[in-house]
């Protein structure tokens, strides 16, 4: 949009009317009228041009929001302006295919015939149009589709923005792809690096991926921008698996601030306050997740609390009814340290025996909980066992009078 497409075409009645103004003069009541006229539309066209200018700039800058609230102002001022209206819809559609809402439900009619409306007046737009339009196929599980329109917008221009995060998106629901996911989400930050939402994005691909550092720094981006307290629960659990518990308590703790009902930021809030010692906190925490989701793990997290603090009783209450719904091998060593605890050996020793009984999976890291949860019962067996044995039968009442 050039310059001079900013200036304002005058209508034949406002030419006809200034013309009356310099022959009448500015004395006669009629020239007075006239000039007023032309001095509204004068004023008029330079606001109109003042706020597409602006809106321009903004356009160019990337930012289709800020530019599709300052064509909207020129607007107001020249309801019935053509080229405004053009300029705001365009503006609205750049914007709109930045939002990642739009993966969350169906792409609305409305943006649709935007997308419509700008491909006849801006014909070079048309990467970004394909790429919305594959948004609407990818979101009605039209995935095929929708990844054809992907790659018809990077033929058109291969740093499209939305087109790459539309794949990225695509790839991250494949675990054989989650490379490509990683691929895709890097070039999209080379549009946009200083987006928090997108740098939250790459975190969680990258974590899928299994590039757990990578994925921390991306996610410490985004915190330095904005603050969700989903983010914070995801940072707490970074700073878990690198053992920075003081860390971890800080963003969880923060997390369920700004978000009281996330169980899951609960729970991992428990795990770090049991790993510090903390064991009144982390019950605390633990009854939080399970009064907010009755989610099997958080009622584990809490049986582990209790029976550290050695409310053998409590702990058994509380896995007892998840034993009934899956003999979970976990939850069997659990109760097993329960009822040890209590002192009900005998059914400590049959749940023992019933982990070391068990087949271990294929999976390779299951597989190795597994032997250790057997090792561990193995011991434990052992030790019950041996006590059981060393302690003397009761002696009748018979016996201890002896013969005479």
């Amino acid at each position: 949009m050039s310059e001079s497409q900013t200036t304002c075409p005058y209508s034949r009645a406002s030419r006809i009317i200034l013309g009356l103004v310099l022959v009448l003069g500015l004395a006669l009541p009629v020239g007075l009228v006239a000039w007023s006229h032309v001095s509204r539309e004068w004023k008029t066209c330079g606001e109109v041009s003042f706020w597409k200018k602006q809106g321009n700039t903004a356009f160019l800058a990337g930012d289709f929001g800020s530019a599709g609230r300052l064509y909207g102002r020129a607007l107001a001022v020249d309801p019935s302006s053509v080229e405004i209206t053009r300029l705001v819809t365009r503006a609205r559609l750049h914007d709109s295919a930045w939002r990642l809402d739009l993966f969350q439900g169906e792409v609305s009619p409305e943006l649709l015939m935007d997308a419509d409306a700008v491909d006849a007046a801006f014909p070079s737009d048309k990467a970004t149009t394909s790429a919305l339009r594959g948004f609407a196929q990818t979101t009605s599980g039209r995935i095929t589709e929708g990844r054809e329109l992907y790659k018809k917008a990077l033929a058109l221009d291969p740093a499209n923005g939305p087109a790459h995060l539309g794949l990225a998106l695509l790839y991250r629901a494949d675990d054989l792809s989650l490379p490509e996911a990683v691929s895709e989400i890097e070039l999209v930050l080379k549009a946009r690096p200083d987006n928090a939402d997108l740098l939250a994005i790459a975190s969680r691909i990258m974590r899928d991926a299994g590039d757990q550092k990578g994925a921390a720094a991306r996610l410490d981006q985004a915190l330095k921008l904005k603050v969700k307290p989903e983010w914070l629960r995801d940072m707490g659990t970074f700073l878990l698996v690198q053992k920075d518990l003081e860390g971890a308590l800080n963003k969880l703790g923060e997390s369920v601030r700004m978000n009281p009902r996330d169980a899951a930021a609960w729970d991992l809030l428990a795990q770090a306050q049991l790993m510090t010692g903390n064991l009144s906190g982390g019950e605390a925490s633990a009854r939080n997740a399970v009064s907010i989701l009755a989610q099997p793990n958080y009622s584990f997290r809490l049986a582990q609390a209790l029976n550290t603090q050695k409310k053998f009783g409590e702990a058994v209450q509380v896995l007892l009814p998840m034993l009934q719904k899956q003999r979970d091998i976990l939850v069997v060593a659990e109760l097993a340290g329960s009822l040890e605890g209590m002192g009900r050996r005998t059914e400590a020793i049959s749940l023992y025996r019933e982990i070391v009984g068990v087949k271990g999976p294929d999976d390779q890291r299951q597989a190795q909980v597994v032997s250790q949860l057997q090792a561990f019962a193995g011991q434990r067996l052992g030790a019950l066992e041996s006590e059981i044995s060393t302690v003397p039968a009761p002696t009748s009442a018979k016996g201890r009078t002896g013969t005479r």
